[in-house]
This record gives structure tokens, C-alpha cells and sequence, in this order.
């Protein structure tokens, strides 16, 4: 039995070598395909790889909401200094033309802003949230600022036209057009250094 098995092997071996001839081998090659994992911050484990996957964890939506709960009560105080000091708390939940325009505007400068850069406003640092391409690459500004349009204006109807017209896909509308979509991250530490934390 065993005798049948080495010259089986002895027999593949050949004929790979068959096949092999006349095209060059690439160096330190591996037979087997192997796969590649991407984490959420874009490092690449090591090894060779012929095929590449990446595995990109999408946001709960509980998650994203304590996010953009926590960037609607910053920015919202903020902008409020400056539109409406005399009626500080109130103007937060005005519904004024004037006012819902100038608070949509500024949501959008900054979610732009924020997101356009690091992909990650104050809300998603707390959460550890990001804001990628569908890739998991970096978004940019244009991506980021088609994908605020839509919670900075009419987040309602952004979110009803995803969770209904997309569901299971975590999207909102305004991430389908923009071609975005928002991944759990890890807040780790710098390479070579390791934190020690006490126990409280």
C-alpha cells in the first residue's frame, strides 16, 4: 500500500515538473493558494499570498447611533454659543428654518471634515468606529461629505430607505451612493509597545 502511495507521489511530482517546464517559477512559491486577512485598521498579516481577502467587521446599529448621539450633543452645544447663546438648551432642539439650516450645515462641515481626514469623527473615536471605502480603504473627502449629506439633512429618511430598501446590509442610502460603509475598529497599541493596566 504504501509502496503504491510514494510512486503515486513520485508520479504528481513528475508531472508537475512536466508542466513547469518552458514558463519561469517564481521563486519560494507555495502549491497552495493561501489567504491573507486584512484586519479593520489595514495591516496585513504576513506570509505570501496568491489571493488576498479582506475582513472588514460593519458596525452595529446600536453602536453607530451612541456615535452620532454623541456628535449631535457636542457639535449641537457648540454651534449654539454662536446661534442662539440667550436660549442655550432650547435652541438645541429648535425647529426654525434658520436654525435646523445652520445646524445641518454645520453637522456636515464637520462630519466632512472629520471623516474626510481620519474617517472617524469624535463619536466614532469614542466607539471605535470608521467610516471606509467599501474596500476598507480610506474614504476620502468627497465620500465623506456625500455620505454626511444624508445624516446632516434628512437622516430619517436616510436610514428608513437603508433598513427597509437594503436590509442586512448596514447601509444607509447616502453610504449606497457614496459607496462607503462604517467598520468596527480597535484602539491598539503603537508597534512595539505594550500597555500594562492596573487593576482598579
Amino acid at each position: 500500500m504504501y509502496a503504491g502511495l510514494v510512486s503515486s507521489c513520485i508520479s504528481c511530482i513528475e508531472q508537475e515538473k512536466e508542466q513547469g517546464n518552458g514558463r519561469a517559477q517564481r521563486p519560494n512559491a507555495s502549491v497552495f493558494k493561501k489567504t491573507r486577512l486584512i484586519d479593520t485598521n489595514g495591516e496585513r498579516s504576513v506570509g505570501d499570498a496568491e489571493d488576498e481577502i479582506t475582513t472588514l467587521r460593519l458596525a452595529r446599529w446600536d453602536t453607530r447611533f451612541w456615535a452620532w448621539l454623541i456628535d449631535f450633543i457636542l457639535i449641537s452645544l457648540v454651534l449654539n454659543i454662536f446661534s442662539n447663546p440667550f436660549h442655550f438648551f432650547r435652541g438645541i432642539f429648535s425647529w426654525d428654518p434658520l436654525d435646523f439650516l445652520i445646524r445641518s450645515v454645520g453637522f456636515l462641515l464637520y462630519w466632512t471634515v472629520m471623516e474626510g481626514y481620519s474617517g472617524q469623527s469624535f463619536g466614532k473615536m469614542v466607539m471605535n468606529l470608521k467610516v471606509t471605502n467599501r474596500d476598507g480603504s480610506h474614504a476620502g473627502y468627497a465620500g465623506a461629505c456625500i455620505q454626511s449629506f444624508g445624516k446632516s439633512f434628512i437622516l430619517p429618511f436616510d436610514c428608513l430607505i437603508g433598513w427597509f430598501g437594503m436590509p442586512g446590509k448596514k447601509l444607509r442610502l447616502f453610504n449606497r451612493v457614496s459607496g462607503t460603509i462604517v467598520i468596527k475598529t480597535d484602539y491598539r497599541e503603537p508597534e512595539g509597545v505594550r500597555y500594562v493596566r492596573e487593576q482598579e
